[in-house]
Formats: structure tokens, C-alpha cells, sequence
């Protein structure tokens, strides 16, 4: 059921579709080397924005989709055997007048896989699950719990939430450097990473 892919394998179904654009859009960037470890060490040394170090180089080092790694549960890492079960991500969904967090299946069934974790990945992972707010209460999303990422209020960070949080470094890193970085997002750590 789960497949096992070299890493950079994971994306080259859907880099050519996305390279195809010949602008400065989200689906064409990647980080340069450079650029990246850059933004990483501005990161790392940051004193409010040091905290989100691990996942951001996570991010870069793994080609997850922002939703799966949002969905990541304490569970889905295998540090005995280096991997990363992805067989499901968390989503935000309009329900009625307001959102609703929901599992979902992953984008397709090639989706369903294990990534493979470098020891720089794995020791991120090991540092996040130290770091990880604890709960009285687990929040359980459609039989899932164990979230790697909470909220002060111990709800899973979405997406969403990891998009603010990613345009929030960006500004800073802009305004205390004379030369300024491309927008990042979650989606460019993942252009980047099989670049």
C-alpha cells in the first residue's frame, strides 16, 4: 500500500506541469542553495521566529505538501527505520458559516508513501516532539491525535496558519536586510527541495 520513493522521485510526476510557467509565480520558484540556507540561519537565529527552526527545515528537506505535514501525528514518525508515514493530511474545510479541521485522504493515491529522513531531518523531529506543547485534552480529528504542530489552545496548525507564519519571516527577514529574499512559502520548500 505505501511506496517507498528516493526523495527526489516523490515530485517528478508533477514538476514538469508546474515548471511550464515562465513567471515569477508561486509554481516556478525554488529556493536557490544559498538563498535557502540564508533564510534558514535568519530563522535559527531569530528570537521570536527560532521556534518554527525545526519544521521550516523539515519543510525544505522532506517535499511534503504544507497539509501533510500539517496532519504529521506524533505516530507517523519511524525514526527505527528513517521514514515518514504520509497516508493522510489535515485540512480546513467551510462548514456552514465558519471552518471545520477534517482528514483527508491524501491528494492522490501515489500520495499515500513514505518519505525517507535524512539524520538532520530525523533530529528536527526528535527536537519538535521535545518541544511539543503538552495536553490534557488531545484533540482528536477524525480518529486522528498526537498533532506534532498545536496552537496555544491545542488545536493542530493548519495550512493556513503556516502561510501567515511564513510571509511573517519573510517581512522581518525583508526589513533587517539590505537585500531582500522572494516571497517563500511552504509550497516553495517543496519546489525547492527537488530542485
Amino acid at each position: 500500500m505505501y511506496q517507498e520513493y528516493p526523495p527526489c522521485q516523490l515530485l517528478a510526476p508533477y514538476i514538469d506541469k508546474y515548471w511550464e510557467f515562465k513567471g515569477e509565480t508561486e509554481y516556478d520558484m525554488h529556493y536557490k542553495e544559498k538563498q535557502e540556507k540564508d533564510f534558514l540561519e535568519f530563522v535559527r537565529n531569530d528570537t521570536y521566529y527560532k521556534k518554527y527552526y525545526d519544521a521550516i527545515y523539515v519543510l525544505f528537506n522532506t517535499g511534503l505538501r504544507i497539509s501533510e505535514f500539517a496532519g504529521l501525528t506524533i505516530s507517523d514518525i519511524d525514526f527505527v527505520n528513517s521514514r515518514i508515514r504520509i497516508d493522510h493530511q489535515l485540512l480546513r474545510r467551510n462548514i456552514g458559516s465558519g471552518t471545520k479541521l477534517i482528514i483527508a485522504a491524501p491528494k492522490s493515491i501515489s500520495g499515500i508513501r513514505y518519505v525517507p529522513m535524512t539524520d538532520e531531518v530525523s533530529a528536527c523531529f526528535k527536537q519538535i516532539i521535545e518541544n511539543r506543547k503538552k495536553c490534557n485534552n488531545e484533540t482528536v480529528i477524525d480518529g486522528k491525535q498526537g498533532f506534532l504542530f498545536l496552537s496555544k489552545n491545542g488545536i493542530p496548525l493548519d495550512a493556513r496558519v503556516w502561510e501567515g507564519c511564513f510571509s511573517r519571516i519573510c517581512k522581518k527577514y525583508n526589513e533587517v536586510h539590505e537585500k531582500p529574499i522572494p516571497k517563500v512559502t511552504p509550497h516553495v520548500c517543496r519546489h525547492t527541495f527537488c530542485s
